[in-house]
């Protein structure tokens, strides 16, 4: 697919996309690129103390986070919906990719155009709602805001991909394994 092409030398180039994850549209970059971050800290006019990382799959989560339990593998692999877990450490990110603790909110994508991006990319990305900071998470591609949209430096051309959707849930994980709900 020629968009997947584009925005994997985009992120190679270490610039900053946006595009249809599986959840919202977001921003995005390659998660071991700081000074990309960086880039979606300005546009999005804030100050982050972590992002949300998108893997393609357990295997990639693993080199990220180490072994995962069978609890939190179960609540990956069955989820009715996208769900984002944060986990106590992580390795193999640029450091403001996570959390000032160390912890990081990563979420498998098992499918569509954000899968393939991934997969094809071979690394993990960056993703944040398409929004300047305080404002509302966009719903679909039309909504987002045109400072946005010129700020970025190269917008994935699938407008009518994720058009009424939803954030994902988030759980964290605790030092001893247990799972809370944080949004549902």
């Amino acid at each position: 697919m020629r968009e997947t092409d584009e925005a994997i030398a985009v992120l190679n180039s270490g610039k900053t996309l946006l595009y249809p994850a599986d959840t919202l549209w977001g921003l995005g970059c390659d998660a071991n690129n700081s000074d990309s971050i960086e880039q979606i800290n300005t546009i999005k006019s804030r100050i982050t103390d972590g992002y949300i990382i998108l893997v393609s799959d357990i295997e990639m989560l693993k080199s990220i986070v180490g072994e995962i339990s069978e609890p939190i593998t179960d609540i990956i692999t069955n989820s009715n919906r996208p769900t984002s877990i944060i986990y106590p450490k992580s390795n193999n990110l640029a450091q403001n990719a996570t959390k000032k603790d160390g912890s990081v909110a990563i979420r498998v994508v098992s499918s569509g155009f954000c899968h393939q991006l991934i997969k094809k990319f071979k690394k993990p990305i960056i993703s944040t709602s398409a929004n300047i900071s305080g404002k509302p998470a966009p719903n679909s591609f039309n909504k987002i805001d045109q400072f946005i949209l010129s700020a970025v430096d190269h917008v994935v051309n699938l407008p009518h991909e994720k058009i009424g959707a939803i954030p994902s849930m988030i759980i964290k994980v605790g030092e001893d394994g247990s799972a809370e709900v944080i949004r549902d």
